[in-house]
């Protein structure tokens, strides 16, 4: 168990549960509010979430190549806030490359109350001074189509382990070309794998789309060429939106 103390005013304490741990479990049978479980193919097991809109965040992270890995109830934060002391369980602890994200998803509406805005914007201020960011992510744009759409289709498609044999095939196959349509890559009777292999490669950041745009056939299914920063840009382009 982790324990930051702040030295700064006002105070903030952030104590983080056992790996295999929640801060505070949120599937109960006496629970009101709908809870499930979601099945994560990146963490390889089964993620607590409170919510379609937290499911529908973990969702865009599994599949997003720049996550390196999420969980669900990270921690418990202590603050004060108007002189008063405050506890809070953020939603998800995102890792991503070598940043740090604390994320709390809230509809639009829930997220614009002063005593929330406040909140979000003290830690905001002083989370980074201890290795993390804050964020919020707003439940209308998870569920945005076709983005989460493309994302529950390739990460069904993609999970999936391919051979090396394979894996060299389209390596080889995407060195001469470097993005092909995606009706060209689906499977056929020599290829009878194909395009769950071109998922998963997505899901890895091998292979690139848009998936704010809808999946044809005519998609552009593109090689990344630098994977030293493979997934890098996919992350950014999902945080710097209105959404994650």
């Amino acid at each position: 168990m982790e324990l930051y103390q702040s030295q700064h005013r006002p105070p903030l304490t952030i104590r983080f549960a056992q790996p295999d741990k929640l801060a505070r479990p949120v599937v109960k049978r006496s629970n009101a509010r709908m809870t499930s479980k979601y099945p994560s193919w990146k963490m390889q097991s089964m993620l607590q979430c409170e919510s379609k809109n937290e499911r529908n965040g973990m969702l865009l992270l599994d599949v997003c190549p720049g996550v390196s890995s999420f969980r669900p109830q990270p921690c418990e934060i202590r603050y004060l806030q108007d002189g008063e002391e405050h506890r809070h369980f953020p939603d998800v602890l995102v890792h991503a490359g070598y940043r740090k994200f604390l994320v709390e998803i809230k509809t639009r509406k829930d997220a614009a109350k002063p005593e929330i805005a406040e909140r979000t914007a003290l830690l905001s201020a002083l989370l980074p001074s201890y290795g993390y960011q804050y964020l919020v992510m707003l439940a209308e744009d998870l569920a945005l189509n076709p983005r989460l759409q493309n994302a529950d289709d390739i990460k069904r498609l993609g999970s999936i382990d391919i051979s090396p044999l394979e894996r060299e095939r389209i390596r080889r196959m995407f060195e001469q070309y470097e993005s092909l349509p995606w009706g060209a890559l689906q499977q056929d009777a020599h290829h009878p794998g194909l395009s769950g292999h071109i998922c998963r490669l997505l899901l890895e950041g091998y292979l690139h789309i848009d998936l704010n745009q809808a999946l044809t056939h005519d998609t552009l299914v593109r090689r990344v060429i630098n994977t030293k920063h493979m997934g890098e840009t996919s992350w950014e382009s999902l945080i710097s939106k209105k959404a994650l």
